[in-house]
């Protein structure tokens, strides 16, 4: 690692900040109809926050160190983001779509889509 210009706390705490927010909000309000209507009953009507505060702490801290610390520049931290993003939403969305009996098909493109994104702008914040 170079110890480029993001890799103190400051891109660490810009990272997970971007990403729980723009996460809450897209979950929360923008796609929510479409989740519920795509989840029906698997959806909880509120999250189960142990799991929750525990994905985004190590996913953040995992993109922190693969993909904002060693970077020079924002555009390396995104690309690199994106990288990180396809790999983890693809991982979750297809392997639910092949063992999940009745997991929604159109789901998996936008949640992979919107992942990968919020992963790469997350990163490069």
């Amino acid at each position: 690692m170079n110890g480029g210009a993001y890799s103190g706390l400051a891109g660490l705490l810009g990272a997970g900040v971007t990403m729980a927010g723009l996460d809450g909000l897209f979950l929360g309000v923008v796609a929510r109809d479409f989740y519920k209507s795509a989840l029906g009953p698997l959806m909880r009507p509120t999250p189960n926050l142990a799991p929750m505060l525990t994905f985004y702490l190590l996913y953040v801290l995992f993109l922190w160190v693969v993909a904002v610390r060693p970077c020079e520049d924002w555009l390396q931290a995104a690309g690199r983001g994106a990288c990180v993003g396809a790999l983890a939403y693809g991982t979750y969305e297809l392997t639910n779509w092949s063992v999940i009996a009745g997991w929604p098909a159109k789901l998996v493109p936008v949640d992979w889509a919107w992942g990968t994104f919020l992963t790469a702008l997350s990163a490069a914040v």
